[in-house]
């Protein structure tokens, strides 16, 4: 479904000669000489094409629903409405035909093809005027979420007001599958500058996009949601539900530690602020993984977020033999990251805590570069963007504005306003530092399994983490999932290294706790370190 050519006889030079001049017309129709030289600069993969979870409907929009009879044949015109709506159906089944079709006309109102700003408040005004073309269409009157994406689908976050804001926060969801897939479709652009940067797609579901984008592996089921969403929403809802069982000296302990954490990471967690929420500030990739890895040894949760984006890094770049077999049969190659998680950290086998991820650059490259030779040449800047934004993402309160807040001269009230998933995390593992934590350790832990688990039934989710071994061996089961039927064997492995199910044991998941004595949650020598910090205030 290509955008419309220009005929063969038009005397006007390629569309990408002017745009790489700077010179575009206000209107732009592709010609064939542009679409040969974009189809030559596809990003490039291991060469698996990903598995689409179900067919799409077309969608195409009336010419007339456009403000100019021109602005409906050019770039973002009747055919791009109709790949964006197919776009937006791919990457959201769950409600993806009740906002594919409002996606469909997002740019109707649009007066050129340039930047145009407000085209897509003009779009969605023209949807709650004239409801009923796009139902006797499509057979689907736009709903209240989907005029909100349309309208705040030209909006950058960081430039949004804060009504823009409260609306975006009441349908985000919505709001992020338009304006991914609009993202999508910037590859049909004549100029790769315009293409999109997969280091910013949101962090849910950005594996298929990826692979959407790229032809990369994926497996499906990375669609669900993230662990972030439970990693870091439920801590301080957790933390001050039970933060009266702490004593008086405890609770100071808690909080000043925090304080001192935040204090002693402002600098690089404001670089990577300033870095994701502009693009703009990007410091250089060396320095930034080697200040990187000493600020895990005050903040662990940065070694959490170096890992996940590392292991990212490994299973969409590889092009190992392991990496296109798995990806034949829809998988990742999760073997990547369990190599990294054990290579990196010597201890990792007896104590599994990625909160010790911090190899720094070089050490980095050489770890890559160990597991497949040659895959480390663009690493350090992938995972200084990468990071970036996803710290920025799962740090701060969807309200936050990341281009005015700072860590540096925070306080714990600025840091709940701002920074409470964050805050969460941080208050939660110090909670475990304790020396009564053994007593503490259902009372909070056991809260924090009930948000999962309410999580997971929530969105119907029997197998979490996409039912995967992942890096200690474990696999994940709903253990309260109202319709989940599990049968449990042993394995025995064979010559290959495969594992083969043996014999069936009665055994029937349940909604507890491992005992304390049998929980790895924290490491004394790390305790003793932290206690001993004047060095890393200094």
């Amino acid at each position: 479904m290509n955008s419309p050519t220009t005929p063969s006889g038009d005397d006007r030079p390629p569309l990408h000669e002017p745009a790489a001049a700077g010179r575009l017309p206000d209107h732009r129709t592709m010609d064939r000489p542009t679409l040969a030289r974009i189809a030559g600069r596809r990003p490039g993969g291991p060469g698996a094409r990903p598995r689409l979870p179900h067919p799409a409907t077309p969608l195409v929009p009336d010419p007339t629903w456009f403000a100019r009879p021109e602005s409906a044949t050019s770039l973002h015109g009747v055919l791009h409405g109709a790949r964006v709506a197919v776009l937006v159906q791919l990457l959201g089944p769950d409600r993806a035909f009740a906002l594919a079709a409002p996606a469909s006309c997002h740019d109707c109102r649009r007066r050129n093809d340039r930047t145009d700003a407000g085209h897509g408040a003009r779009a969605a005004h023209w949807l709650t005027r004239y409801p009923t073309d796009l139902s006797a269409a499509f057979g689907h009157a736009p709903s209240p979420e989907a005029v909100t994406a349309v309208a705040l689908h030209d909006v950058p976050h960081h430039a949004s007001t804060p009504e823009q804001r409260a609306a975006y926060q009441q349908h985000r969801t919505a709001v992020d599958l338009l304006k991914a897939a609009d993202a999508l479709d910037r590859y049909r652009l004549p100029a790769t500058r315009w293409w999109p940067d997969l280091h910013l797609l949101r962090p849910d579901g950005n594996a298929m996009l990826t692979a959407l984008a790229t032809g990369r592996p994926v497996h499906l089921l990375h669609l669900t949601r993230s662990l972030d969403a439970i990693r870091t929403s439920g801590h301080l809802r957790a933390f001050d539900r039970h933060r009266h069982a702490l004593t008086r000296a405890e609770a100071h302990q808690v909080t000043r530690s925090v304080t001192d954490r935040v204090r002693a990471a402002a600098p690089l967690l404001d670089l990577m602020l300033a870095a994701a929420a502009t693009g703009r500030t990007r410091p250089d990739a060396g320095p930034f993984l080697d200040q990187l890895a000493a600020a895990v040894t005050v903040m662990p949760y940065l070694g959490h977020l170096c890992f996940e984006t590392a292991a990212e890094y490994l299973m969409l770049h590889s092009t190992s033999t392991a990496t296109k077999n798995c990806a034949e049969l829809g998988e990742m190659n999760n073997h990547l990251y369990k190599q990294l998680a054990f290579t990196a950290v010597d201890t990792m086998g007896a104590l599994f805590d990625v909160g010790r991820f911090r190899p720094g650059h070089q050490r980095l490259l050489d770890l890559i570069d160990g597991i497949e030779p040659g895959l480390s040449q663009s690493a350090a800047a992938f995972v200084r963007d990468r990071l970036a934004h996803r710290f920025t993402a799962t740090a701060l309160t969807p309200a936050a504005d990341a281009t005015t807040f700072a860590f540096t001269g925070a306080g714990t009230d600025d840091l709940r306003t701002a920074a409470a998933p964050l805050l969460g995390q941080l208050l939660f593992r110090e909670v475990r530092l304790l020396d009564r934590y053994p007593q503490l350790y259902q009372l909070f832990e056991q809260e924090k399994a009930a948000e999962a688990w309410t999580h997971w039934n929530g969105r119907r989710t029997a197998l979490p983490y996409n039912a995967a071994c992942g890096p200690k061996g474990e696999i994940g089961v709903n253990p309260v999932g109202p319709h989940a039927q599990v049968t449990v064997w042993t394995a025995e492995r064979c010559t290959r290294g495969l594992l083969h199910r043996a014999e069936q044991v009665a055994a029937v998941p349940a909604p507890r706790l491992a005992p304390w004595a049998f929980s790895a949650l924290r490491d004394r020598r790390d305790e003793d370190r932290w206690k001993n910090r004047a060095a890393a205030l200094a």
